[in-house]
């Protein structure tokens, strides 16, 4: 079963390192890009007696129809358990979507898709406590996949209106610098390592973005400025709160290309997205240069309301709300909207749990008429972090 499913785990308890090579199934792979590719992949983890941590994992695969060898690789080294200093480095070939977050109707149409040969080297740490500084730098060749056979079975199923865009291939050398801080910030101590506690304060962040022109042959020119606000806050028995805030702008645009512009993603038609993220009733993928602001909340009740109806209480099921906003001003546009829905928690394992819901919303746009739709989700809890995605 470990070769035909589970794929084939070495575990060393004494090293404390895990060896993971993927099962049978794991070795045929889809690509919106020309259908079905061929490619072993495999992982492997070590938590060292002083808490660093270590894990690599890494994959090739030959495309049937294109003839083509992609791959990937990513190495991440945990160097100072005390004050998070996380080092780690990946790339490799790949059609990366122009989107990656877009709606995922549109990640099945061959049109979003480049070609792109990267490699990036990330670091952050901890300097004070609550205070990390995040650093990163990409250098990667970008392509059209014009003259590539991109048809699938997905042909028939995926309308695809868009030819394939055709541009000339080039470099782009982009950093990112990212500080963040959260006041008040508790934490724990064990021998080998920090456990951060939360705040009732949230976390501020500053990020920004360089496309550089020169260095290393990068034909691109751009500068991005993001802030941002996020927090979690526990009402006890009320339930609990997230809110992300954003605001950003490119203060440079001197060759600035179509690939790195602000996106927002379309909502998917049926299934719930990442509210704290995401739109669910925004009918088209929008992007911008220029300021936006951007707001997004969810509330779970953890039965704060249900509980109160005797009959209700004994469905275990869970109230939860939320909302969006979205401004820009130079396009002179607005968008908000509300939901509210219910989840139920079901056993599908000894540890395993998937949580399923149903929502309403309720959309306006100041150049639409207000709009309904009703979501359905389905998410299983992330046994590492025992917790959901949303």
């Amino acid at each position: 079963m470990e070769i035909a499913w589970d794929g084939v785990g070495f575990r060393n308890n004494e090293l404390k390192s895990h060896l993971y090579v993927g099962s049978l199934p794991e070795l045929i792979d889809f690509s919106v890009v020309g259908g079905w590719r061929l490619g072993p992949y495999a992982s492997y983890n070590r938590r060292y007696p002083n808490g660093q941590m270590i894990n690599t994992s890494g994959g090739l695969n030959y495309g049937l129809k294109n003839s083509d060898l992609n791959g990937h690789f990513s190495t991440w080294f945990r160097y100072d358990p005390f004050r998070l200093g996380d080092l780690s480095a990946s790339g490799g070939r790949s059609y990366e979507s122009i989107n990656q977050f877009d709606a995922y109707l549109n990640q099945l149409r061959p049109s979003n898709y480049i070609l792109k040969d990267a490699g990036r080297v990330r670091h952050s740490i901890e300097l004070l406590n609550g205070l990390t500084v995040f650093n990163e730098v990409e250098l990667s060749a970008r392509k059209p996949i014009t003259g590539l056979e991109t048809s699938s079975f997905l042909d028939g199923l995926v309308d695809d209106e868009e030819e394939v865009q055709a541009f000339e291939p080039y470099e782009a050398f982009i950093t990112t610098t990212a500080i963040s801080y959260t006041p008040g910030l508790k934490y724990m101590r064990e021998p080998d390592r920090k456990i951060r506690l939360g705040s009732k304060w949230p976390t501020f962040s500053v990020l920004h973005r360089k496309g550089w022109s020169g260095p290393l042959g990068s034909d691109i020119n751009f500068d991005f400025l993001r802030f941002s606000i996020e927090q979690q806050i526990i009402f006890g028995a009320l339930g609990t709160t997230n809110y992300e805030f954003r605001t950003g702008k490119f203060i440079n645009t001197k060759d600035l290309r179509f690939i790195d512009i602000k996106r927002f993603r379309q909502s998917d038609p049926i299934l719930l997205s990442d509210p704290r993220q995401t739109f669910q009733a925004l009918d088209t993928s929008l992007n911008t240069s220029n300021l936006f602001f951007e707001f997004h909340h969810i509330h779970h009740f953890n039965g704060a309301l249900i509980n109160n109806i005797p009959l209700l209480k004994k469905t275990r099921i869970k109230a939860v709300a939320g909302g969006g906003f979205l401004y820009l001003p130079d396009e002179k546009f607005r968008y908000q909207e509300v939901f509210a829905g219910i989840e139920r928690v079901f056993k599908i394992g000894a540890r395993r749990r998937l949580r399923v819901g149903t929502y309403a919303v309720l959309a306006d746009a100041n150049n639409a008429k207000p709009t309904t739709a009703f979501k359905i989700s389905f998410d299983l809890i992330d046994l590492w972090k025992k917790d959901w995605s949303f």
